[in-house]
């Protein structure tokens, strides 16, 4: 298990605030914003593409006895808190609840097969949370049959599909997140006092992301600027595509926090874009490290997809990493789960495989060393 220390240097500045955490300050995230006023109920609002002028969706928190003039419609959703009965369809929302203690609150998830958590397998053995399926294949019969009181969605267009206003007009709060759109790992980290805002958990999400927030930052303040700089390669090719992040995308900022060089950063944008094969072949051989390759396990695996790799010398010499260390039998990676809420040991792993020499014996928590 990934240790959860919590300094009290952070302790005590919580609770200082006198936060009444009813103040959820937001330091890093940009795709989500807490109003707050008094007497009003709390209003959260979701955008896409780190843009404010991009709303995805805005929610009324409406606590017991508290009322509101608003009505739900098609950017604005009316949600009854604290949620009981909730519906998860990532394995990134997956290590916000089991970071929050919230096992007991949710009654559907997609599929067992994304799920790394042990207890969250042991629940759906025993029936305690169905799957729920995903895409057409969701049961939305199901998920209006176990009376659940939200349904947490990554946002890739849902407002405008059936299935959207089908449980809108039931009454069941879909509720869209964007975090994968962050360009900061601190700021896709810092969702977990979004999913905390539904479950009256604000002052657990805050201690436990202040915590990650110094050591991530301490980190990156020992690295970022250090002199030798490996260039890095990230992803394998999908197809016949190689999707690369441009320079500002969470895993170029992870790459630059640990002392590297990232490959693609004369790429402006903030966004993952397709470039031909055989582009991405010139830059990887450049590369001295190569990391994030997709679902391979060994280097057999990954020079399967194109014969040309076991040429490379990034191959040759035994650098390519992946995040796949930590897998479920069934399949669910917990980098894209625990590690969604632990940018601090994800960097900590990238600044051991970056700069090797300073770390005799390599302990890795979401990374290995492909064979």
């Amino acid at each position: 298990m990934i240790k959860k220390i919590i300094s009290w240097a952070s302790l005590l500045a919580i609770l200082s605030m006198g936060l009444a955490l009813s103040a959820v300050e937001v330091r890093h995230a940009l795709n989500f914003k807490v109003f707050e006023e008094e007497g009003e109920p709390t209003r959260m609002e979701v955008y896409q593409n780190c843009d404010p002028n991009d709303l995805v969706m805005s929610y009324i928190l409406l606590r017991e006895g508290e009322t509101t003039d608003v009505n739900s419609d098609v950017d604005t959703q009316i949600v009854r808190i604290p949620l009981e009965r909730a519906v998860l369809f990532s394995s990134t929302h997956l290590g916000k609840f089991n970071v929050l203690d919230l096992h007991d609150r949710m009654v559907g998830f997609s599929s067992k097969k994304f799920v790394n958590d042990e207890n969250v397998h042991r629940l759906i053995d025993e029936g305690k949370i169905a799957e729920i399926g995903m895409g057409p294949a969701m049961n939305s019969e199901m998920v209006v049959a176990m009376n659940s009181d939200g349904v947490f969605l990554s946002a890739s267009g849902e407002t405008d599909s059936p299935l959207f206003f089908k449980f809108q007009r039931m009454g069941i709060p879909m509720i869209l997140t964007s975090s994968w759109m962050e360009q900061s790992p601190l700021g896709r980290a810092e969702w977990i006092k979004f999913f905390a805002m539904f479950f009256d958990k604000t002052e657990k999400a805050e201690v436990f992301f202040s915590d990650v927030e110094e050591k991530y930052l301490q980190l990156k303040s020992e690295w970022s600027s250090v002199e030798d700089r490996p260039k890095v390669m990230l992803n394998a090719p999908w197809g016949d595509a190689w999707y690369v992040g441009q320079t500002d995308t969470y895993a170029a900022h992870l790459v630059r926090d640990a002392g590297g060089d990232y490959l693609w950063d004369d790429l402006a944008g903030n966004r993952a874009i397709p470039v031909a094969f055989e582009v991405a072949y010139e830059r990887v051989l450049k590369a001295d490290y190569w990391l994030n390759t997709g679902q391979s396990s060994s280097i057999e695996e990954l020079c399967s997809q194109d014969a040309r790799f076991a040429a490379l010398d990034v191959v040759k010499n035994g650098k390519v990493f992946n995040n796949n260390k930590r897998i479920h039998a069934r399949g669910g990676r917990d980098f894209f789960e625990s590690g969604s809420v632990r940018p601090d040991v994800v960097l900590h792993d990238l600044i051991q495989i970056l700069h090797p020499e300073q770390f005799p014996e390599l302990e890795l928590y979401y990374y290995r060393n492909l064979e």
